[in-house]
Order: C-alpha cells, then sequence, then structure tokens
C-alpha cells in the first residue's frame, strides 16, 4: 500500500512477522545493556499486533522503550495494516479470520480496524492498481486509420480481429464471446472462432431492445393493441433467460 511504500528496505525486511509468546519476550527485558544489573520491563501499550515495552533498570536508573513494528503516518501500527491487507486480498471472511487468530492467542486486530483499514486503504489500493492496469492496457490500444478499413462500419469488426489477435498472442483460449447482432461480427465469428470451440453469445440488452421494438410496432397494426400489454412481460422473460438458451441465433 501507498504509505507502506514509503518504508525503506530494511524496515520491510522487518515486517516478516514470526510468533511468539509474551513470556520469551519480556525474557529479553531482565538485564540491563548498561551496567549488566537485574531489571524488569512490561507492557506500556498494545494495539492489535502492536506491542511497546518498557524497560526500567532500578541500580543505575537506564530506561529505554522498544516496539515490534514500525510505525505509519497518524502513528498507525505497519503490521496491523499489513494484516488487514493479507486478509481482504486473501478473500477470507475477516470476522472469521479475526476469531481463529485470537483462539489462537495471537493478539490481532478487531474487525471495526479491518473495516476502516478496507474503506481508506485496501480498496482504494484496489481501485489505483486497477486503473493503473486499464491505463497501460489502453496505452497499447492501436487506432484503426480511416484508411485501413472500407468504411467505418468495418471498424466495428476489425476491432475485435486486433483484441483476439492480442489474446491469441498471450496464449489465452477464448472459450466464450459476447457481441451485439452485427452481422459482419457474428459472419466472421462464426466462420473463425466457433470452429475452435468458442461459443458465440449475444448481448442480451440488444435482443430484450429489438423485441421490444417489433412489438411496439405489431401493436400499432389494427386488431393488435392487447400486444401493448404483452410487451413489458415479454421482455422480462427474454432478459431472465439462462445462457445457454443465449446461444448464437442464426440471422
Amino acid at each position: 500500500m501507498m504509505c507502506i511504500t514509503k518504508l525503506c528496505q530494511s524496515e520491510i525486511t522487518m515486517l516478516l512477522t514470526s510468533s511468539l509468546c509474551q513470556s520469551q519476550l519480556m525474557s529479553l527485558f531482565t538485564i540491563c545493556p548498561a551496567c549488566c544489573g537485574e531489571t524488569q520491563g512490561y507492557v506500556e501499550q498494545q494495539e492489535g499486533t502492536y506491542i511497546k515495552i518498557k524497560q526500567v533498570c532500578a541500580t543505575c536508573g537506564y530506561e529505554r522503550f522498544w516496539q515490534n513494528q514500525p510505525m505509519l503516518h497518524r502513528n498507525m501500527p505497519a503490521c496491523n495494516l499489513l494484516l488487514s491487507g493479507a486478509i481482504h486480498f486473501s478473500g477470507c471472511m475477516a470476522t472469521q479470520t479475526i476469531r481463529m487468530l485470537k483462539l489462537f492467542g495471537l493478539q490481532c486486530i478487531s474487525a471495526s480496524t479491518f473495516f476502516r483499514h478496507q474503506r481508506l486503504y485496501t480498496i482504494p489500493t484496489i481501485v489505483q492498481a486497477w486503473q493503473n492496469e486499464q491505463a497501460g492496457i489502453i496505452r497499447e490500444l492501436k487506432e484503426v486509420g480511416s484508411s485501413e478499413v472500407p468504411s467505418s462500419t468495418w471498424c466495428e469488426l476489425e476491432g475485435l480481429k486486433r483484441s483476439i489477435d492480442f489474446l491469441k498472442e498471450q496464449h489465452m483460449q477464448v472459450s466464450a464471446l459476447i457481441t451485439d447482432r452485427n452481422r459482419q461480427v457474428a459472419k466472421w465469428v462464426r466462420e473463425e472462432l466457433c470452429p475452435g470451440g468458442t461459443s458465440h453469445f449475444f448481448d442480451i440488452w440488444h435482443i430484450g431492445k429489438s423485441l421490444g421494438k417489433a412489438l411496439d410496432a405489431a401493436a400499432k397494426e389494427r386488431e393488435c393493441e392487447d400486444l401493448k400489454l404483452w410487451s413489458q412481460p415479454s421482455l422480462i422473460t427474454c432478459t431472465g433467460l439462462q445462457l445457454p438458451l443465449l446461444m448464437e441465433i442464426q440471422m
């Protein structure tokens, strides 16, 4: 995420985490690093995965603070945000994951913290990554020049051909293709793609629109006014069809 990228490489390496028992951790603060005398450490602050320990030596008065992870802007613990990102990006259920971690005895964030991180950081990061990816794809698109095709009506077919060629170059198999009812496109797909196993579907919106126009025109004929009442239910039925029934209609 954006705020994490501001950390230096050494700090990123530190974010590789390991679980440990608190008693073992506190044993590291029993000796004063200044006079080697006996000292004591105690947890001063704890927030999700973050823990801050204060060590005080009664002999020489040495005092220090230790924290288990770097802080991001607004004093947000880095591992708390990383945990929210890991839960979100993996597709796991947040409440179940957090409950499992707590049953295991690991200190972790609350569900409300996760949803706040999701709203402020992880979702905007996903959107930004998607926009960057789309911008990269758009930059790779090549505009069809007017001299490359006989007329503007051929641009749709030419654009489809180039898109299919691009996908084939990426070793991708087109198993299904959805288009409007363009005759040139339908003929080319039927001859070039369907033999290779591609299923061609028509966009249900265009089918419903065409059916609606046909029914409205028929309803204007003499003694056919009742078709007007039948038009809307027919469109609802049409748009509710299952995908296998939307296979290419012979034109």
